[in-house]
């Protein structure tokens, strides 16, 4: 590789190292604090030198690349690969942008097998990119899946040609882009049909002797257990026959080793004993005593992906099983399970090292804010958040808590100057005095901790090093409505959802991201104006509150409100917006410290 593509890639991993805040807790939080306080700095740093990198090396190439030689062209594809892994996945967003235009080139040149090698490879960029998406709403993502199925699908449309192609190599990535093809689709008979052409083709003995080099064990394996995903359509009654029983065997294949292993692997045991549940071979009650001694049997203070399995995604079926039949939350059993359950959920993910961070564990984070059942516990779905926010975003933990001053202060002034200016919240209204000042405060500083939970859960923060590229920003737009999505299926977020959904949008409703927020139908559309203010005042500030006064007024009545905007005619309301801007964030910091070092001695 070329120096500034080691640079690159050596930055990327400084920047992963140093952005764990569990780092040094034994330390004391003194010295925490302040090496937390230097890792801010050399962030800014690494993140000034990685967009120098891609604007004067990286993307002049990529303009110029059908002119690039084919050393060059070795060298981006390796400076690509060491971006993602499948495991740890550094950046998904660049491997997206070198791939993308070196399928470009070899379309112009008619290179058949560089052609299909970049398809396969484009197509798993886009699948880990995707992934940004996990929790968000179908109809959302919908595009970016298919743009990534059609990656794979034309990379599969070469099985015609499969004697013809010129080496194995290219042989297994047709193989490898069919059977992919069921990783991007919702519809589960057309994930069962992709799945049942494609061990259709490993078993025929021509496509075997045609390319003799190919793990062809390892792919029927591969297929089976993508097939075996589906086991959960098993009781919708619209399954054919054949389907059934493709489905089913592959359930058998796979199963199967664990049954005759004196320690099965409860990564494949559990989804056995949920098969057995689909077909009704087991009953509901033995399916819980079998999915509660699994999560009893799990060592807490285990992080290999078993466990993780065991400590996160089965909480979270057990949880699936209660929102499914909410009647057994009235027997005491299941409803201190589940609490127990998600307890040691929790415990485990603040507790979790650094080094098991990777995209299967990011998986698990997104599904927690997409999965959770907060009925019957202690732990409410907004515990939860704010504690994955705590482990897996603390500096936007720390950022919210900011905001949250700052709407803080202008709630504040808004109701100095109109006791009624929030009372269309209906827990506001019947509020007086100070017992509505404390309400509104609380609200406040909740709303603005909660406003990007959608971007929490993507994730897209561990773009440490760089600003968004066009794909990505595509998604960023989407962090909104999966948000508030997420926040409006829970009794102790509800109250959040209309702020996550509209403190993105213009007051005057032009130019609407997706989601549909319409202001004039929210009756919490005046702390949405409010926290939409600070967000693009923290946004904005960078030493100079004047400049962003400015910037206000030039969008009163279009992107902020008009009475927001009125408070700022007072010199005060901007010197004490910019005294929470520039105070020592320490106490935040301290909250974090101490969430992470309580769990840490659990």
């Amino acid at each position: 590789m070329q120096p500034y593509q080691l640079e690159y890639i050596q930055n990327a991993q400084r920047a992963r190292e140093i952005s764990d805040f569990r780092s040094g807790l034994d330390e004391g939080f003194d010295s925490w604090y302040r090496r937390r306080r230097e890792s801010e700095d050399e962030l800014k740093e690494l993140k000034r030198k990685n967009t120098y990198l891609l604007n004067a090396c990286l993307f002049p190439i990529l303009d110029e690349l059908h002119g690039a030689r084919e050393e060059q062209l070795k060298e981006l594809s390796e400076f690509a690969d060491g971006l993602l892994d499948w495991k740890i996945n550094l950046d998904p967003g660049v491997y997206v942008t070198v791939h993308d235009a070196m399928l470009s080139l070899y379309r112009v040149r008619r290179d058949r097998n560089a052609l299909i090698r970049e398809l396969y490879k484009l197509g798993m960029g886009l699948y880990y990119q995707n992934r940004y998406m996990n929790g968000t709403g179908a109809k959302w993502s919908a595009p970016f899946r298919f743009a990534n199925e059609m990656a794979f699908t034309e990379a599969a449309t070469y099985i015609r040609f499969f004697e013809e192609l010129g080496d194995d190599e290219t042989r297994g990535y047709v193989i490898r882009s069919l059977a992919n093809i069921a990783l991007t689709v919702r519809d589960h008979k057309r994930k069962i049909a992709a799945s049942q052409r494609v061990l259709n083709i490993i078993r025929d003995a021509g496509y075997r002797a045609a390319a003799p080099t190919l793990p062809w064990d390892k792919f029927e394996r591969a297929t089976h257990q993508q097939m075996s995903s589906n086991r959960n359509c098993l009781s919708r009654g619209d399954l054919s026959r054949e389907e059934l029983v493709s489905v089913l065997d592959s359930c058998y294949e796979v199963f199967r080793p664990e049954q005759a292993s004196d320690n099965p692997n409860i990564r494949w045991l559990w989804p056995y004993y949920d098969m057995e549940y689909q077909c009704g071979l087991a009953s509901r009650e033995l399916t819980l005593d079998r999915l509660r001694n699994l999560i009893q049997q799990t060592p807490p203070d285990a992080y290999d992906m078993s466990s993780m399995y065991g400590n996160i995604y089965l909480p979270l079926a057990y949880g699936g099983m209660m929102t499914m039949y909410p009647e057994l939350l009235e027997e005491v059993k299941y409803a201190r399970f589940l609490d127990s359950a998600n307890k040691k959920m929790q415990r485990a993910l603040l507790a979790c090292p650094v080094s098991v961070f990777g995209d299967y564990l990011s998986l698990y984070v997104a599904n927690i804010y997409s999965s959770y059942n907060e009925t019957g516990c202690e732990v409410s779905y907004k515990d939860i958040a704010l504690s994955l926010m705590q482990r897996f975003e603390p500096e936007e933990y720390i950022r919210g808590r900011v905001r949250g001053e700052l709407v803080k202060c202008i709630s504040e002034r808004l109701l100095d100057r109109d006791e009624a200016f929030f009372d269309d919240i209906d827990f506001i209204r019947p509020l007086t005095g100070q017992q509505k000042r404390s309400a509104l405060v609380k609200y406040a500083r909740e709303c603005a901790m909660l406003c990007d939970i959608g971007l929490v859960k993507m994730g897209l923060s561990n773009i440490r090093t760089r600003g968004l590229l066009d794909n990505e920003n595509r998604i960023y737009l989407l962090h909104s409505v999966s948000g508030s999505e997420d926040l409006r299926k829970h009794e102790s977020t509800r109250l959040y959802a209309d702020t996550a959904l509209g403190h993105s949008c213009r007051y005057d409703g032009a130019n609407p991201p997706p989601g549909a927020y319409v202001r004039t139908q929210s009756p919490f559309r005046q702390m949405t104006d409010a926290v939409q203010t600070a967000v693009f005042i923290q946004s904005e500030y960078q030493g100079s509150m004047d400049k962003v006064i400015k910037k206000l007024f030039e969008g009163e009545g279009s992107r902020f409100s008009p009475m927001i905007c009125a408070l700022f005619s007072e010199e005060s309301a901007a010197r004490e917006l910019e005294d929470v801007l520039n105070a020592d964030p320490q106490a935040y910091y301290r909250e974090v410290y101490d969430a992470l070092k309580s769990a840490s001695l659990q």
